[in-house]
């Protein structure tokens, strides 16, 4: 018999240490979970799978720490946003188990091992699993038998269902693993039929996916074995935990419930878990649970995104931040929370996850405040906007106005103001069926119901045209497929196990041994004879471009080498245009020198710089990554808000105080726990922890310590001179300082930067004063002397400066233009006849545009024809007061018929102002204009 009653119970947490410390008793070395935000890949916004932060061990890339990892990753998916809170299983935020081998187990071991954790470790009846294996696949098939799974629950289904690929690269069959919740689940007890026939349902739950990634796809669906051979699997946290506890859907586990029993206590509105299990579902029950289960999931989101530094903002990945957290506080007010409760539903959220996540509480301060500041900046405009627009649509549509009106005033309110999706669609599902839930939305907002009958008919509401604007826009996150494996691994590199050793104390070296030779397309050879190729030596000092520092460039037996890479097992490969080599030949190695220095220059540059921005500005900025190249430094990071600029003076400050104190610089070799003890920085710290041997640690002064491989000067005074150039924003709170060390640099920057900047500052100034227009901004900083600001200082004026004299500009041309404007008003208030012709010669177009718009509504009982010789032809405008034409029947766009055919002109218009231009032509012709005007309209 099946057992659902006696299956133990497990929490969240319980379930992950169990499967952490189980693959790690099958000698699995458990990686941390890595930061939401990728490192170094720009194929992704987050880290949506678990395998995504391995994918360079898989690829061949790196050799892994090793060959059996197991991890609990945090992920952020968003492509199914709309469906959070709706469906069972969908999240934004959730954690994947998985155990992968790269190069080690297979097939058997893979199946052995799953089967052995959730009947043995989690207890689970084996008669409750059912499996799906590729069509193909009969080795996993006899596996699981052996296990003891029945025949009739396992199905073989086809390359839709049981064959992971993604095009060219790493491919193979998987296996996933099925659980029966019971007949509770399966309300119309269709039974197995859900599974055979993978009919969405929550019974026949998958809860574990094992791919066995064993070809190589070449993008023509040609298929060849791996040289490699990797198991990758994946299980869904959450699903296993509403699996183990037993409870409708992944909402309702222990991690979920009690934030949501936290949020219940400023509410009058409950969730209610039974609510699954009725027959009859009352919509505004429904809504009331979706709204929980959404705040909870997005504020998950958030709390862990911004934790790992995202920030909300208007593009990337800071615009889903800023996304969820709307959609969140638009769940709040339909709601009717009492309090602000951003602080608590993120300090409950860190209780929940604090024993995994011990970060969280660390950034709990900064999590609240970005929130908070998000909340202020969003709320009351929502609330604004969502009152205008009820106000709006309670009042009839005219035939004549937008048709489509509503419908981009709604999508607006989506993607503008984070308005809830579903919360429009169940309007449109529901039009005036239901509308007791709309006016629960609405009231929730403004306090007052809307006229349905007026907007959700089929006449007045075109939800198709609503969708189109909406799939339109809703791809922000397109692109972001999950990955489990890339890129064509090289066999010759991944085999290539010989020692090659880079020298760090020597620019020139005699006699290294060439030890490996690739032809232009990594094939192995002996000997190249004047042709393109790459070379590996045992030693060489030449350095690899790694950790954001370019390669050096020099030459091997007078032989140009202008690249140099590490390959997966750390030797140093060298490319060469055209030269020749032969294995086991000795060579001589010459580093460039000049840029050896500047890299070298721009390295410690960027560890000070890292070091002051931590230790000058606040402890919480997070590198993103750093660029050494002998013209500059670039350091990106994240921080919640712009440096201003006292603080981009203050760490130039630090860093030429630092340069003038002449600081040696000290290195170590340490082990990673020694060096972290010491404090120093791991930005990679992944890749640190599979070095089996001492790494090297590079202190400069007492507050810098960084693990670092790259190349450094022994004193500060090496580098001479620092100078920030630049500070952009890379979106979603991240940031970029560019910088440039030594004094030939700084002088040339100098002479072909900063000196033409205050040369271009000092010219708006003079032309300022030739305006003869009192400006405050100008005025204030006209007595500075420019030549004493900083380059930023600079900078800044000038940009404000530049856009303040284009102001001033605007406002001597708008009153010049107003001058104009009322001395031609004077000219035709001259004129009284119900039909008049005026001339002009060489009146500025906007000026005469601008007065008969405005005389129409002073003189509205004639009819004006302008004509104006300008730029060597004729602009003419024909206009009269709107409801002065409109009462005699009038359309002035007949009399431009008229004007067209006399003069060959091009004009238009509406019935009451027209338009055009025409040749030159002589001045009595006008007079037939007018004739034509007192024929047409019978004067």
């Amino acid at each position: 018999m099946t057992n659902w009653i006696n299956m133990k119970k497990f929490t969240l947490s319980e379930i992950r240490n169990i499967w952490l410390k189980f693959f790690e008793e099958k000698k699995h070395l458990i990686v941390e979970s890595q930061s939401l935000i990728p490192k170094n890949d720009n194929s992704l916004l987050w880290i949506n799978s678990g395998v995504a932060t391995l994918k360079k061990y898989f690829s061949g890339i790196e050799n892994p720490p090793s060959k059996r990892l197991t991890n609990s990753q945090k992920c952020i998916r968003t492509n199914d946003i709309y469906n959070v809170g709706v469906t069972s299983r969908h999240h934004t935020f959730f954690e994947m188990l998985g155990n992968f081998s790269i190069g080690d187990y297979f097939r058997k071991d893979a199946i052995d091992f799953a089967f052995e954790l959730l009947t043995k470790r989690f207890n689970i009846d084996k008669d409750l699993l059912y499996i799906t294996v590729y069509k193909d696949d009969n080795e996993s098939y006899e596996l699981w038998q052996k296990h003891g799974i029945k025949k009739e629950h396992i199905i073989k289904c086809d390359k839709d269902r049981n064959f992971w690929e993604i095009g060219q690269g790493p491919c193979g069959p998987c296996t996933e693993i099925y659980y029966d919740r019971g007949p509770k689940y399966d309300p119309n007890n269709i039974g197995e039929k859900l599974f055979l026939d993978d009919i969405e349902n929550d019974r026949y739950i998958e809860i574990w996916n094992i791919v066995f990634s064993e070809f190589e796809n070449d993008g023509n669906n040609n298929y060849s074995p791996l040289i490699r051979k990797n198991i990758d699997t994946g299980a869904g946290l959450e699903r296993l935990a509403c699996v183990f506890q037993d409870v409708p859907t992944n909402y309702d586990i222990d991690a979920f419930a009690l934030v949501k029993n936290e949020i219940q206590k400023y509410t009058e509105n409950k969730y209610d878990i039974n609510l699954y299990f009725k027959k009859e579902k009352n919509p505004i029950s429904l809504l009331i649970n979706r709204s929980f289960n959404v705040i909870v999931d997005h504020f998950k989101s958030a709390t862990f995104a911004i934790g790992d530094g995202a920030i909300p903002s208007n593009k990337d990945r800071g615009y889903i931040i800023r996304k969820l957290l709307r959609r969140s506080f638009v769940y709040l007010d339909i709601l009717k929370v009492k309090k602000d409760v951003n602080e608590i539903i993120v300090s409950k959220i860190i209780e929940t996850m604090k024993d995994f996540y011990p970060n969280l509480s660390k950034e709990k301060n900064n999590i609240v405040s970005i929130i908070n500041q998000e909340y202020k900046l969003h709320h009351e405009t929502l609330k604004n906007t969502i009152a205008e627009f009820v106000d709006t649509i309670n009042k009839p549509l005219k035939e004549k106005d937008d048709v489509n009106f509503y419908e981009y005033t709604l999508f607006k309110l989506v993607e503008t103001y984070g308005f809830p999706i579903e919360i429009i669609k169940e309007i449109e599902h529901s039009k005036n069926e239901n509308k007791e839930t709309i006016n629960f939305i609405i009231e929730a907002f403004v306090g007052k119901e809307i006229n349905v009958n007026n907007v959700f008919s089929l006449k007045k509401f075109n939800f198709d045209k609503f969708n189109q604007y909406f799939e339109e826009h809703k791809e922000v996150s397109k692109g972001n497929k999950e990955l489990k494996a890339i890129a064509k691994q090289n066999k010759n590199l991944i085999n290539l196990e010989v020692e090659s050793i880079f020298d760090y104390d020597n620019l020139k070296l005699k006699n290294s041994k060439v030890i490996a030779l690739f032809d232009a397309d990594f094939n192995s050879v002996n000997e190249i004879n004047n042709e393109e190729g790459f070379v590996v030596l045992n030693k060489t000092c030449l350095y690899a471009t790694s950790g954001g520092q370019l390669c050096d460039n020099g030459t091997i037996d007078n032989v140009f080498i202008d690249d140099v890479v590490k390959a997966p097992n750390g030797q140093n490969v060298h490319h060469f245009k055209k030269g020749s080599f032969k294995v086991g030949n000795d060579v001589d190695v010459v580093t460039d020198v000049e840029r050896r220095k500047s890299l070298t220059i721009h390295h410690s540059t960027e560890h000070l710089l890292h070091s002051a921005l931590k230790n000058e500005i606040h402890e919480s900025i997070k590198q993103e990554g750093a660029l050494k190249s002998p013209q500059k430094v670039t350091f990106d990071f994240s921080y919640n808000k712009k440096l201003n600029l006292d603080e981009i003076l203050k760490l130039e400050k630090n860093i030429k105080d630092i340069i003038k104190s002449a600081v040696d610089t000290k290195t170590y070799l340490k082990t990673l726990d020694e060096a972290q003890q010491m404090g120093a920085l791991a930005y990679f710290d992944d890749v640190y922890k599979k070095i089996k041997t001492k790494l090297r640690v590079v202190q400069i002064g007492n507050k810098s310590i960084e693990i670092c491989g790259g190349t450094h000067v022994s004193n500060t005074k090496e580098i001479e001179d620092f100078k920030i150039i630049k500070l952009d924003s890379k979106g979603s709170g991240s940031w970029r300082i560019e910088a440039i060390s030594s004094k030939a640099l700084i002088d040339d920057f100098n002479n072909n930067v900063h000196k033409p900047l205050l040369s271009n500052l000092e010219n708006l100034f003079k032309e300022y004063n030739s305006l003869n227009f009192k400006n405050d901004l100008f005025e204030k900083n006209k007595n500075i002397n420019l030549n004493e600001l900083h380059y930023f200082e600079l900078k800044n004026m000038f940009d404000l400066l530049s856009n303040e004299l284009n102001i001033v500009k605007f406002k001597i041309n708008k009153e010049k233009e107003n001058t104009e404007i009322l001395e031609l008003k004077d000219k035709f208030n001259s004129y009284n006849d119900k039909i008049n012709l005026l001339i002009f010669e060489n009146i500025d177009r906007k000026v005469l545009t601008s007065t008969c718009t405005n005389i129409v509504n002073e003189k509205k009982e004639n009819i004006f024809i302008v004509v104006n010789f300008i730029d060597n032809s004729f602009q003419y405008i024909l206009c009269a007061n709107p409801k002065f034409i409109e009462s005699l029947g009038f359309n002035l766009n007949q009399l431009n018929k008229e004007i067209v055919d006399l003069f060959n002109a091009k004009g238009g218009g509406r019935n009451n102002f027209v338009q055009g231009s025409f040749p030159k032509v002589d001045n009595k012709d006008f007079n037939k204009i007018l004739e034509k005007a007192k024929t047409l309209y019978k004067w």
